[in-house]
């Protein structure tokens, strides 16, 4: 049945008489069921409820219509076990109903599924593993209902509301489920309290739930490898519980956002990073003898790499006096001839580090150009307007976050880059006197730690004695 407008009329005959019917006499339905030739999925926002033979939809055998019912209410049945919800449903049987059939009826097999809406604190829902319902996590997994949810145990999983400050949660990262959005990782175990989960009994190295706690206060320590959105890495932590017998490592997460320094002077670079180890990565002795320009994608110096995703463009080596009169004082790189005005250069670092700069520039053969650049810690630099060709600016960055990669973005222009400036700290990874060749390094050239932990942009001397163990750790 169609749906019928309040504004039309329509004439219906009885007997020879041709009566006029006013549409708001006759009852509007918001919602109705439809037919789909081909035993298919519904359209979204509907569900099978029976499998039928429809002649309009060919004779080529029977059934070859579903019947599509629009999702809605607090529970409802459709065809296919198991078959997937809608949003806002979760599978709570498998049953056999006879409109669902292909031919032959069910047999020992279900082709139908009850979907029930996502209401209260907790429900059961039929499947294991599973992923529970958005504002839900798996509380248990080890269920067995072989009346509702078919053969083969476990094959029920408990879902519960995300509240409170904790809850354990079956699986761990990289094999299960993980905490839920605004909870973090403190610890993994074996059927932590509350749960049951599949995997038990656990044994050393092999644990089956994981215990979330609230994203909550201006900091926390966690199991996990990255902050969530909000917090960012200032140091390691001290969780006993990472690992289950084996060890593991915890990091210490501060509300905010990664905190970076801009420099547009050499000068003030070089002096915030006093007591760093810096090193240029230029582009001299690359090209063949002869050889005026050579394209790479990606193009690795000092395992250093430097790739475009531009596309059909290359990252261009080329020399110095190319350009002439408008020389450059070195060999540089820009991005091959193409018909983009805008591109990109992304350059990906061997090794987080926590000082970067570069001299770069654009072409200006279009005219005005301008650039973004962005940092993997999300800082953001823009320079309004690029010095155009023969001609560089320098940028430098210090950064409490650790920097792995940086992307330039240029708009009207092409990207030229001279060098790239990397920084770190004075010790060398995996040594014993790492640490302390560090921390020295950096005192005598600024006069302490604290003085130093300032220009670096630390929040706190811890912080930057955390930095140099995650470096000095490797």
């Amino acid at each position: 049945m169609k749906q019928i407008s309040t504004t039309a009329s329509l004439f219906l005959r009885w007997g020879s008489i041709l009566v006029l019917v006013c549409a708001s006499s006759l009852p509007v339905l918001a919602a109705q069921s439809t037919s789909v030739c081909g035993i298919t999925v519904c359209p979204s926002g509907s569900h099978s409820t029976a499998f039928f033979c429809d002649f309009t939809c060919g004779t080529g055998g029977c059934p070859n219509a579903t019947r599509c019912e629009p999702d809605g209410g607090g529970e409802f049945t459709t065809c296919g076990s198991p078959a997937r919800c809608p949003t806002g449903y979760h599978p709570e049987a498998f049953s056999c109903n006879g409109s669902c059939s292909l031919g032959g009826g069910c047999g020992s097999v279900s082709n139908a599924t009850h979907c029930v809406r996502d209401v209260g604190n907790q429900f059961e829902m039929c499947g294991s593993p599973v992923s529970c319902p958005s504002g839900y996590h798996v509380a248990s997994d080890a269920h067995c209902n072989l009346t509702s949810c078919g053969s083969g145990c476990p094959n029920q999983s408990l879902c519960e509301q995300n509240v409170g400050d904790s809850f354990g949660v079956c699986g761990i990262s990289g094999v299960g489920p993980v905490c839920p959005s605004g909870y973090h990782s403190i610890g993994v175990g074996c059927n932590l309290p509350r749960n049951f989960c599949t995997g038990s009994p656990c044994t050393i190295g092999f644990p089956n739930s994981t215990q979330c706690a609230r994203d909550v206060g201006n900091s926390f320590e966690t199991c996990d490898g990255v902050c969530p959105d909000g917090y960012f890495k200032t140091g390691p932590g001290s969780l006993t519980r990472c690992g289950f017998g084996v060890p593991a490592t915890s990091i210490t997460c501060t509300v905010g956002s990664a905190q970076a320094i801009d420099f547009t002077d050499r000068a003030g670079f070089l002096a915030a990073t006093s007591g760093f180890t810096l090193t240029t990565i230029k582009f001299d002795g690359i090209l063949p003898s002869g050889v005026r320009f050579q394209g790479f994608n990606p193009l690795i110096v000092s395992d250093v790499s430097f790739s475009t995703p531009t596309p059909s463009t290359f990252v261009n080596v080329t020399i110095a006096n190319f350009y002439a009169p408008n020389n450059y004082p070195a060999d540089f790189i820009v991005d091959s001839a193409n018909p983009s005005s805008n591109n990109t250069l992304v350059i990906a670092l061997p090794q987080p580090t926590h000082a970067l700069a570069l001299d770069y520039g654009g072409l200006g053969f279009t005219g005005v150009g301008s650039a973004t650049i962005t940092l993997s810690n999300g800082h953001v630099f823009t320079q309004a307007r690029l010095p155009t060709v023969g001609n560089t600016t320098f940028v430098g960055f210090v950064s409490s976050d650790p920097i792995t990669t940086l992307t330039l973005v240029t708009t009207n222009d092409s990207w030229v880059v001279l060098d790239v400036i990397l920084g770190h700290f004075a010790g060398i990874p995996a040594q014993t006197n790492c640490q302390g060749q560090s921390v020295t390094a950096l005192a005598q050239q600024h006069g302490g730690l604290a003085t130093a932990a300032a220009a670096l942009g630390f929040p706190s001397v811890q912080a930057l004695q955390d930095a140099i163990w995650t470096f000095c750790e490797g």
